[in-house]
């Protein structure tokens, strides 16, 4: 047996993999993830704040541990599906990857479109302080992402800054995740062993080239390790790794800070090592692998837990909407007090405020605008399957007629 994909046929390890599709613990990595980017851009919305734990610590690396639970939580949930397509032809596989791909843009395009297009409006109407940047600016960065290379196009405004670039600059990872869903299908087709060899080399390739702007901004070994623990966890092997020691929690507790710091330092200041980027990738990669066996040795259920489980589940809209309520905030204050540097209370009054929107925005967002749209995608691929299923019954009727008047004429 392949160990890191099973037999296709042994339902044992597919259905491990298949079902329960959603992991309460998943959304803890997600919510780690995204208070890490906030903590990255704190001082977008702290503008007063001098550097401090910046010259040692690097919380960008949250973005990392999204893209490897990104590869782990795709690769589980439909890897089955396309390779079982895959074995029926052509037509049916790629009705199998456009399903896929419906759903996808359903669940992020919209949002993703509504968060690009306020700041084009907000840098007409309200941006006397420029924190929306530049009209030009904005609609540069909608194009971009539209086009789905906002990565490329962030890597050239970071080297050569022109009047195209705006106030989005975290798209980058979301080019970089779609970017992923298309070539995922094709990726698939590859022979087992090759896929496997592909992704490894993928996370070998990233971890020795020049960290330039361009690499820094299509890297995918995190996503590429996360695919293979998804593909791992589909074999018999995983069982003799299970982490049964972090039941205990005063093993499960420092494990957890040691990550976490180590994610942070790891790429703090000059970074630990020269070779940073591979560290912080293996350190996201314990991290989904733990979380993935979704028997609380990351975090034993509790109130913490449901907390992060709450902020996990919103965490797409918080990425996309922290800068620019970021900048709302912050025109708020420029023009109200203008000139001036927020003191005391104000700073709390400030901070209550960008957490408190954020708060209130993403939970909005995810109940009357993401899962109405993620039902609506839904609906339109079971439609296509249901359309599909009816057009084969009647081949089939059609066929069984056929054969039928052929007997009575042989007869």
């Amino acid at each position: 047996m392949d160990i890191m994909h099973g037999k296709p046929g042994d339902d044992r390890h597919w259905q491990r993999g298949a079902s329960d599709r959603i992991l309460p613990e998943v959304e803890v990595l997600r919510a780690i993830a995204i208070l890490f980017v906030l903590i990255a851009h704190n001082r977008t919305a702290l503008w007063w704040r001098v550097p401090t734990f910046e010259n040692y610590l690097n919380f960008s690396f949250g973005v990392d541990l999204f893209f490897c639970v990104s590869g782990f939580v795709i690769t589980r949930a439909f890897y089955r599906d396309f390779v079982l397509a895959a074995g029926k032809g052509g037509l049916a596989y790629w009705r199998v990857v456009t399903d896929f791909w419906i759903r996808r843009a359903f669940r992020i395009m919209p949002l993703a479109w509504l968060w690009l297009l306020i700041p084009i409006v907000m840098s007409v109407v309200y941006n006397r302080s420029g924190a929306y940047f530049t009209l030009l600016g904005n609609i540069g960065d909608f194009l971009s992402a539209a086009l789905n290379v906002y990565n490329f196009h962030y890597a050239h405004c970071t080297t050569s800054p022109n009047l195209w670039c705006g106030s989005s600059g975290v798209y980058w990872s979301l080019s970089l995740e779609e970017q992923f869903y298309l070539a995922f299908p094709l990726l698939v087709l590859l022979p087992r062993r090759a896929m496997v060899l592909a992704l490894a080399a993928v996370i070998l390739w990233t971890a020795t080239r020049e960290l330039t702007s361009l690499a820094w901004m299509t890297r995918f070994d995190a996503i590429s390790l996360g695919v293979l623990i998804a593909l791992f966890k589909q074999s018999a092997a995983d069982v003799a790794f299970t982490p049964r020691f972090l039941e205990n929690r005063f093993a499960r507790w420092p494990l957890l800070v040691i990550l976490l710091l180590a994610l942070a330092a790891a790429g703090g200041g000059p970074g630990l090592v020269t070779f940073y980027p591979l560290v912080t990738t293996l350190v996201c990669g314990v991290l989904v692998y733990i979380t993935s066996f979704n028997s609380g040795y990351l975090l034993a259920p509790g109130l913490l837990r449901s907390i992060l489980v709450w902020i996990g589940t919103r965490s797409f809209g918080l990425y996309l909407m922290h800068n620019p309520v970021i900048a709302f905030v912050r025109e708020t204050w420029e023009r109200s007090h203008p000139g001036e540097v927020p003191t005391g209370v104000m700073r709390a009054v400030i901070i209550l405020a960008v957490v408190g929107l954020l708060a209130l925005l993403s939970d909005l967002s995810l109940r009357y605008f993401e899962l109405p749209l993620r039902r609506y995608g839904k609906k339109i691929v079971d439609r296509r399957n249901a359309v599909s299923a009816l057009n084969a019954g009647d081949l089939a009727d059609a066929d069984s007629d056929s054969a039928l008047g052929a007997r009575v004429a042989i007869r």
